[in-house]
């Protein structure tokens, strides 16, 4: 499977500033969590009714997996491990 994207990549591999207005206002956190837990799916409704196929014990593998590949890659990515593992 190919995937498409459209965006194109900047010349230094930077896509945006760091705006200190959105950095230092804690509004703006406060407001992404109240977003996050509007808008994500509950984690037993979504596995009752979007990834009915997948087991208890799948997720486990690939949770296993996904923490095996990270430790030794040692990225700034491990940051998102936790956020990925979440539902």
């Amino acid at each position: 499977m190919d995937l498409l994207c459209c965006e194109p990549q900047a010349a230094n591999g930077c896509r945006a500033y760091e705006d200190p207005n959105l950095l230092n206002d804690e509004r703006v956190f406060q407001n992404l969590l109240k977003a996050e837990e509007r808008i994500s799916p509950s984690p037993s409704s979504y596995f009752d009714c979007v990834q009915t196929e997948l087991t208890p014990n799948m997720r486990k593998i690939v949770a296993e997996w996904m923490l095996e590949f990270v430790i030794p890659a040692r990225t700034g990515e491990c940051l998102a491990l936790p956020k990925a593992l979440h539902v």
